[in-house]
């Protein structure tokens, strides 16, 4: 009898886009990005004149199989567009932006001072554990 074979679609571990930023005009602020062959994390502080420092990168295929499965978890794919805090917002808070793309999927996200799954303001447990993954990925430094 022959034997049948089963196909299995693996999506790649390394993005084809990521671009993740949370930046505040007077706090603390940071990116993470893909560049084809590894991440460069940048930070800096709003209201400080001094150019961020470019550090480059290279999360081990495990790092990454962890990041997306929180993706993936999270349900980040599934997130609306644009996220702006509706009525009375200081304007201190944080704006953020996340694009990635990873096999057939992409996401091209961004908010002011609202979050998928938080309050005005208030990131929810979602935004902040994509926040810490992210962080993970990038050696523990931080974002958001």
């Amino acid at each position: 009898m022959p034997q049948r074979l089963t196909v299995v679609t693996i999506a790649p571990s390394r993005p084809t886009v990521l671009h993740a930023a949370v930046a505040r005009l007077d706090g603390p602020s940071s990116e993470v990005m893909w560049d084809g062959h590894g991440l460069i994390y940048r930070a800096w502080h709003g209201d400080r004149p001094a150019p961020p420092r470019e550090i480059p990168l290279f999360p081990a295929p495990g790092a990454w199989h962890r990041f997306w499965a929180a993706v993936d978890g999270l349900g980040v794919w599934d997130w609306d567009g644009r996220y702006d805090a509706q009525g009375d917002v200081d304007g201190a808070g944080p704006g953020w932006v996340l694009r990635l793309a990873r096999g057939h999927r992409s996401i091209d996200v961004s908010g002011f001072a609202a979050f998928p799954d938080g309050t005005p303001g208030r990131p929810g447990p979602g935004f902040r554990r994509l926040c810490r993954e992210l962080s993970a990925l990038v050696g523990g430094r931080a974002i958001g």
